[in-house]
Formats: structure tokens, C-alpha cells, sequence
């Protein structure tokens, strides 16, 4: 091999300008037919460790099937590579790396399933996250999520090796065989991604076009974007401002021109206003925005940002609610929905008054306007509700007289329903459906102020 590698060698060595001549070509054909005749190729043999190299490239991937025998040497079953189509070339290079390796995997299915197989890839942080020890984490984009399920059908142990120990499969993703996606099996995967981060993007105040073009705008996205397709340095290489996407950056993707970390779309400077207004329209909370910005959307410092808009929002502000004075004994919680329903009355409120009924699981809440609060009205109500929802096993309320009536009694202990009373002049025992009582009064005084009515 040395022998007729030697003209491919000299271009490694010479200082003088490269010149690939007539030579090297006869040399590079001539290893080509080598390294797949059978002096080098091996015949599957169950018994003998497996393993499956892999590695991508910008353009191309590639996979080598190969035998460990016992005296530590590896000769090669098979080998396959394929091109990159258009869409898989705009993927993080974390992303190409793990495409390389279901690339891998599913070529060779019939050699690798139902056995042990040790698999090997030069990318570190990738041997974690599709090890078979450790689970994928939440925040993985999600074609990594949809392929760390997919190889959970396979025994395998992840091995990393450097780049130059992996030259095998590198080489043949630099040199790939011009394969399309469609005589590949890996269309069912793709598609079904791309369609949900396009609909997430959908669901954004601002278009997916308008935030590829401010993503190409902003200068610190820009090398957020570069080094998420082609590779990240070192964290002591990079500058300040990249540092809080490098703790993420195995979460980091693109689709449509746009960076993700997840499924949520990382939001240029330009739109960030747009976002926190959008997330603030119904004067939700801090709390409540933070959990909505956690389905769609991204940046460093955005819960920093939420909680500067709510405490800047005069309706918010003079709606919130006191602290409470102590810590309630919370109840046990309920095994299912409607299991344990807590009632109360609020009012007079608005010169009306409501029924507030709510599930202690799902914390569900009803509110029915009554024009009266008799116990007939009570039970007529309860009634309906009983028909949409099923009967519950208990009800908790206070000590209202439509509640220690005996025909409230009587309505309850004939549909087989416990009846919990709370201690007498301590509302907090009740606090649940005190809790959905001003939920419901905080809503509509933030509404009323916001309208100016």
C-alpha cells in the first residue's frame, strides 16, 4: 500500500506547488479497487465484534461497517456515503454529525439490529447526547430528539475518536457518492421537522422572513449562525457576547434562515419589543409569560426582560395581588381530574355575582353568573355542570348557608358526592377556590382598567 500510495504522499510532502498529475490519478484509482477487493474487504461473521464509523462533512457523509477481531485487527465489511441535499447542508454541524450516524445505521440495519455494535463518531458532545446512559435532554433540537428515539431500537456503546482516527469514514464524506434524498430512506424524517419548526415560526408576532433578515443583520446572530453550521472554538476563543449561545450550542439549529435552540425561534434585538408586547397582550404575569415564552421563543437575558416588562406595566402593577400573610397547608393532591372540586361564591362583583368552581388536578376553572344564590340556584347550577363534566367524589366549600343547607345536603349524599366543609371564619382552608376567586377578579379589573371602562 505505502508503494502505491507514494505519488499521494509527495504531494503531502513537497513545498513546491501542487501538481496532481497522471501519476497520482493511476494511484488514487488503483487504491480505490483495493480498498474494495476482497485483500481488504472482510465477509460479515456474526460472532466477531461490529463496528460502524461515521463522520460528515459540509457537503457529504459517510459510514464504514467493519470487523474488530480478538488480535486488535480491523478489516472493513462495507462502506457507504451519500451528498447532502440542499435543506440538510443548512444544518448545525451537530446536526450533520447525528444524520451521519442514522445515515450509518439505517444502511446497515440488517447487519446491526438485534446485536451489540459499538459505534463511533468524532464529535463529543453528540457521544452524550445519543449515548445509550443518558437521556436526550428537553432542550435538544428536536430532529436530534426524533433520531435519539430511533436509535433506541439498537444495542449499542458509543466510542469517540479524533478526527485523524476517524479518517475512514471522514474521507468518505469528503468524497461522497451523488445520492439524492429520494433514494435515501431518510425522507420521513426531515420533512415531518421541518413542518413543526415552520409552524412554530408561524405562530410568532413577525414572519420567518422578517427574522432571517434581521438574523443576517445582527452582527453577533451572524457569528452565532456561522459557527452553528460549521463548528464552535474554544469557549476561552470566543467573545462575551457569544458565550451564552455557546452553553447552548449543542441545542442550537436552523431552518428557514432561522436559528432555534429547541423548537424556539431566537429572536433578533429588532423584534425582541414585538415578542415581550405579544407575550404581554393579556397582562398574563410573570410567571405566566415566562412559561409561554419557554414554548416559542429565545435570547440571553429574556427572563430578565419579562420581569422588567411586567414590574414597567401600570396595569399589572396596580392589579397584583398581596403575599400572603403565612404558608397554607396544601391539600393532597387529587389522583385525576374532577376528583376534587373546591365551590365559592364572589361577590357582589361588577353588581353581579358568580359561582366560581374549580378542579383541584387541573385547576380548571368555571365561572357561572347567578341571579340568585339560593341553594335551589346552587344545585341547579351544580347540576348542569355535573352533566358536562361527570360527578365529582368530593366538593369543598365554606360554610354558607346555600352550602350547609339540608337541601344542599340531600343533593349531594343522593349522587354519592363528600361534602368537606372548611373551618369556620379561616377562608385559607378553602384556598383554592379563594385562589380561582381572584384570579377571576384580577382578570377582569386588569381587563377594565386596560379598556379604561
Amino acid at each position: 500500500m505505502s508503494t502505491v500510495l507514494q505519488p499521494l504522499n509527495e504531494l503531502l510532502t513537497k513545498k513546491s506547488k501542487w501538481n496532481w498529475n497522471e501519476n497520482c490519478k493511476k494511484s488514487f484509482l488503483k487504491i480505490s479497487k483495493l480498498l474494495s477487493s476482497t485483500k481488504v474487504l472482510a465477509h460479515y461473521d456474526p460472532n466477531v465484534n461490529v463496528e460502524l464509523a461515521v463522520d460528515a462533512s459540509p457537503y457529504g457523509l459517510g459510514c464504514v461497517i467493519s470487523h474488530k477481531y480478538e488480535n486488535g485487527e480491523e478489516r472493513p465489511i462495507a462502506y457507504a456515503s451519500r451528498t447532502l441535499t440542499s435543506a440538510e447542508r443548512n444544518y448545525s454541524q451537530i446536526e450533520r454529525e447525528a444524520l451521519a450516524i442514522i445515515f450509518g445505521v439505517t444502511r446497515f440495519h440488517q447487519y446491526l439490529y438485534g446485536r451489540k455494535f459499538t459505534l463511533i463518531t468524532d464529535n463529543k458532545p453528540l457521544s452524550l447526547l445519543l449515548g445509550p446512559k443518558i437521556g436526550i435532554p428537553m432542550l435538544a433540537a428536536s430532529r436530534i430528539q426524533r433520531w435519539a428515539i430511533q436509535l433506541s431500537g439498537y444495542q449499542y456503546d458509543v466510542k469517540c475518536k479524533s478526527s485523524s482516527e476517524n479518517a475512514n469514514a471522514d474521507g468518505l464524506s469528503r468524497l461522497p457518492l451523488k445520492e439524492t434524498l429520494c433514494e435515501s430512506p431518510f425522507n420521513i424524517f426531515w420533512e415531518e421537522v421541518e413542518i413543526r419548526n415552520i409552524q412554530a415560526l408561524n405562530e410568532l408576532p413577525v414572519s420567518a422572513n422578517n427574522i432571517k433578515r434581521e438574523t443576517e443583520k445582527d452582527s453577533t446572530l451572524v457569528k452565532v449562525k456561522h459557527a452553528t453550521l460549521y463548528g464552535w472554538p474554544k469557549y476561552t476563543d470566543i467573545s462575551n457576547e457569544l458565550k451564552p449561545y455557546f452553553r447552548v450550542k449543542d441545542e442550537l439549529s436552523m431552518e428557514e434562515g432561522c436559528l432555534l435552540r429547541g423548537i424556539r425561534v431566537i429572536i433578533p434585538e429588532r423584534y425582541k419589543a414585538d415578542v415581550l408586547n405579544e407575550l404581554h397582550v393579556n397582562h398574563p404575569g410573570i410567571v405566566r409569560m415566562k412559561g409561554l415564552a419557554r414554548m416559542h421563543v429565545w435570547w440571553p437575558n429574556l427572563d430578565t426582560d419579562i420581569e422588567i416588562t411586567v414590574r414597567n406595566c401600570t396595569a399589572c402593577q396596580n392589579t397584583q395581588a398581596a403575599p400572603p400573610a403565612a404558608t397554607a397547608n396544601p391539600w393532597i393532591w387529587p389522583s385525576k381530574p374532577w376528583q376534587r372540586v373546591h365551590i365559592d361564591f364572589c361577590g357582589p362583583f361588577l353588581n353581579e355575582m358568580f359561582l366560581i368552581v374549580v378542579d383541584a388536578h387541573s385547576k380548571w376553572i368555571d365561572v357561572i353568573r347567578m341571579s340568585s344564590t339560593t341553594s335551589e340556584k346552587t344545585i341547579n347550577a351544580l347540576r348542569c355542570l355535573f352533566s358536562s363534566h361527570g360527578i365529582p367524589t368530593e366538593i369543598v366549600s365554606d360554610n354558607g348557608p346555600q352550602f350547609t343547607s339540608s337541601e344542599f345536603e340531600t343533593f349531594l349524599k343522593k349522587n354519592g358526592v363528600k361534602h368537606i366543609l372548611s373551618a369556620p371564619y379561616h377562608p385559607f382552608s378553602n384556598g383554592e377556590a379563594e385562589r380561582a376567586v381572584r384570579t377571576f377578579k384580577q382578570a377582569m379589573k386588569t381587563v377594565k382598567y386596560k379598556s379604561g371602562t
